[in-house]
């Protein structure tokens, strides 16, 4: 076997794979492509050929079992290889590479929060199959290439790619050029040279417009002050319930029955926004009513929400009964430690069955417990996130797709069925959250309890043609548009149109429902949802990107600082109109530490 020729088959296979990172991306002109082929070329060279030179070099070079040789080599290189390639599946669709986060949630969920279906497993296992095969062959195919060509010639041509890479992004980030900068981002564990402060100072460039990120944990400050209520206000009961995923769209007739029922009950938000479009991201604004961004401060003091403590401190009892495990997020450390006997999974094979522990657990906690003090309860129902909905032959909405396989969506991918099995879905969860209705009106709770049913973000089927499916893509509104109902004992139903966010639940609840007296900066960013104060802007937040939305458009700020700007649909518009709002992000970010 010739090491060489080997690596270069393997190289070539890795940047033939890489090129499915811009299936779905806006149409690029020569230049961008020939700057991706060489930062990947480049790339493939450091990660390849390291591990190649570390792990399996020597092992080529000491033992002299060739079949041994051949396949230590395929199992290195396969694997790097399978990697590569569901990389691509994920960022295709959520526009972010395979992270260490990510992996823990297939392997140590059940499941419960990355599902596979038996079909995608089967497919899984067809192309593994298929990489390893293809390495294993290469280790006899190098031999045919060695009597042509001598395999250094081409390695010197990928140093070149290599180092022409880095110098194109040396400068195209201290020009704050985008069409090359923003093309980083497709490259896994792609981190080129960077030389601003050089290039200015031998006035080479002018500055660059981008801005500093702080991503240190620090002290969380939070609340400002210690929260001060009155003692006179009458308490109320207070029921969240939060379907994950649902996309504000959803709040049909045909969809959702029981739920727009309720709408003759409750206050309506029409223009409701989460506070990100990912799980974390929008529960923890819920709750907190602070920018994700403080998440990983709240992770590490382990601070519950302002909220929580309210409660508790009111001496209200706690009823949390979530499907999805409460330690992946980490919500039990976070916005929910300090709670005894906090109820951590629902047992169950399927979603849908999980679901309906859910409900049972919270009718027998309503059953349980002591009617003469107030309660909290928190509902979060997984079977929509799951597209999970119990077997049945008369489905509301057909066609629908028999198992979900993110395999085979595309930008081509008729949605149809899809979309509609996530609409049954949907269906699903409203006969659960009649169930908790019913319960509450059966006991005659509507007249002294607060009942919100909302989500913690949405969820896109390649809504605006640009190949996104699922949540944590982007910030359009496909993906952070939700329903929001309020139910406020003795106040008359309305429909509400002006702006809202999930910050201003939580803030609301302070101060309407138990009399906190601070101001509403002590303990977040939200506003009263009742009063139609305008809202310039908010931020939002996933795991590597925060968004400030405003009326002019949305500005995208990544894990660097770079800037992009786009319209609700995630087109780009220019960037220049938006940056009066930078102070207002960098505000939001810094305000709660110390």
């Amino acid at each position: 076997m010739q090491f060489g020729w080997f690596l270069l088959l393997v190289i070539a296979s890795a940047c033939m794979i890489a090129t499915r990172f811009l299936v779905g991306y806006p149409s690029l002109v020569w230049y961008q492509y020939l700057y991706f082929m060489c930062a990947v070329l480049g790339q493939c060279l450091l990660i390849f050929g390291g591990i190649n030179v570390l792990f399996v070099f020597p092992v080529w070079k000491t033992c002299s079992f060739p079949i041994v040789k051949r396949l230590w080599a395929s199992v290195i290189n396969g694997t790097l290889l399978i990697f590569l390639l569901a990389d691509t599946f994920v960022f295709q669709q959520y526009r972010f590479h395979l992270n260490w986060a990510m992996l823990d949630l297939a392997v140590n969920t059940d499941g419960q929060v990355i599902h596979f279906s038996p079909k995608m497993q089967l497919e899984i296992a067809v192309l593994v199959c298929a990489v390893f095969l293809s390495v294993f062959f290469w280790t006899y195919l190098s031999k045919i290439f060695l009597r042509y060509l001598k395999s250094r010639y081409f390695f010197g041509l990928m140093l070149v790619a290599l180092l022409g890479a880095n110098l194109t992004n040396m400068f195209a980030v201290a020009l704050a050029y985008r069409p090359v900068t923003s093309l980083n981002e497709l490259v896994p564990f792609y981190r080129p040279i960077r030389a601003n402060t050089f290039l200015e100072r031998f006035d080479l460039v002018s500055p660059s417009e981008t801005v500093t990120v702080d991503h240190s944990v620090g002290t969380f400050a939070y609340p400002l002050h210690a929260l001060q209520f009155k003692n006179d206000l009458p308490k109320k009961n207070i029921v969240i319930v939060a379907i994950d995923s649902l996309r504000a769209d959803m709040l049909t007739q045909s969809v959702m029955p029981n739920t727009w029922k309720f709408k003759e009950k409750a206050f309506d938000f029409q223009q409701h926004y989460s506070s990100g479009n990912a799980t974390r991201a929008g529960i923890f604004g819920l709750f907190y009513g602070l920018p994700p961004t403080y998440w990983q401060s709240a992770l590490a003091t382990h601070e519950p929400a302002a909220l929580i403590r309210a409660l508790q401190k009111e001496q209200y009892q706690m009823g949390v009964f979530t499907t999805a495990s409460l330690t992946k997020p980490e919500f039990s450390q976070t916005i929910f430690a300090g709670v005894s006997n906090l109820r951590l999974v629902s047992p169950g094979q399927t979603v849908a069955s999980r679901d309906e522990v859910t409900l049972r657990d919270f009718s027998s906690w309503m059953d349980a417990r002591d009617k003469e003090t107030p309660f909290f309860s928190f509902l979060f129902f997984d079977s929509v996130h799951g597209y999970d909905f119990p077997a049945s032959k008369s489905l509301p909405f057909k066609p629908s797709w028999s198992a979900v396989n993110n395999l085979e969506l595309g930008p081509d991918f008729d949605a149809t069925p899809y979309f509609n099995r996530y609409k049954n879905a949907v269906h699903w969860v409203d006969k659960l959250i009649g169930g908790v209705l019913e319960k509450l009106e059966k006991e005659n709770l509507l007249d002294n309890t607060i009942v919100i049913v909302t989500s913690d973000h949405g969820e896109e089927f390649n809504d605006n043609k640009l190949n996104y499916w699922g949540h944590n893509g982007n910030f359009s509104q496909a993906q952070i548009k939700i329903p929001l109902l309020v139910h406020w004992p003795h106040e008359k139903p309305s429909e509400i149109s002006y702006v809202t966010t999930a910050y201003d639940i939580s803030t609301t609840l302070l101060t309407k429902a138990l009399g906190c007296t601070n101001p509403t900066s002590d303990y977040g960013v939200g506003q009263d949802l009742f009063l139609d104060s305008s809202r310039f802007s908010f931020l939002v937040g996933s795991y590597l990107q925060d968004a400030i939305v405003t009326k002019e458009g949305i500005l995208l700020v990544n894990k660097v600082g770079f800037l992009d700007a786009y319209d609700p649909t995630w087109h780009p518009i220019p960037i220049e109109p938006l940056k009066k709002y930078l102070p207002d992000y960098l505000s939001m970010r810094s305000e709660f530490r110390r």
